[in-house]
């Protein structure tokens, strides 16, 4: 009898821990799949920033060059020259921080390791409430099959001994 309720919660043991391990390969099969998702969003829209980034540096060269064929003469310079100097230095600094900031996305972009620790960090945070609650369920689902379980090992033992107890002694 003992034997057979030992093989019987190691086999009920076994058939919970078999369910954990797939749910954690299920879970690790959506993690890998949102990871490379989110790898190919993040890819595609570094890929539209590098664009936008060479549209507007084309457009400020373009404004550039135009303040530079407005150069004012030598008689105009005299009340227009600091105006030019400080629209020129403008125009000049505002396309280097654009050269700037596609030179750092396109290091970015070569470095698939960040992206791809950037996507990782994002996924973290979002699943750390869905393992949790995950972990929550499964606890909640252990708890309740040991109630069960304990509730039935106390009923079997009643049902092993009937006539004993009270009933006997008022028969006496």
């Amino acid at each position: 009898m003992v034997d057979k309720d030992a093989s019987e919660a190691l086999e009920q043991h076994i058939q919970e821990v078999k369910a954990e391990q797939q749910h954690l390969a299920d879970a690790g099969s959506v993690y890998d799949a949102q990871v490379k998702d989110f790898m190919q969003a993040k890819s595609e829209q570094a890929d539209r920033l590098v664009t936008n980034l060479e549209n507007r540096i084309a457009s400020q060269s373009k404004k550039l060059q135009d303040v530079t064929t407005a150069k004012p003469n030598a008689i105009s310079a005299l009340w227009r020259g600091n105006q030019w100097r400080e629209q020129y230095g403008r125009e000049q600094r505002r396309m280097h921080e654009l050269e700037v900031r596609l030179s750092r996305v396109k290091m970015l972009q070569a470095s698939t390791r960040r992206l791809e620790r950037m996507a990782e960090a994002k996924l973290r945070r979002e699943q750390k409430e869905l393992t949790a609650r995950r972990d929550a369920q499964l606890h909640e689902e252990r708890e309740r099959l040991f109630k069960e379980k304990t509730l039935n090992i106390s009923q079997d033992k009643t049902r092993q001994r009937p006539g004993r107890g009270r009933s006997l002694r008022r028969e006496q």
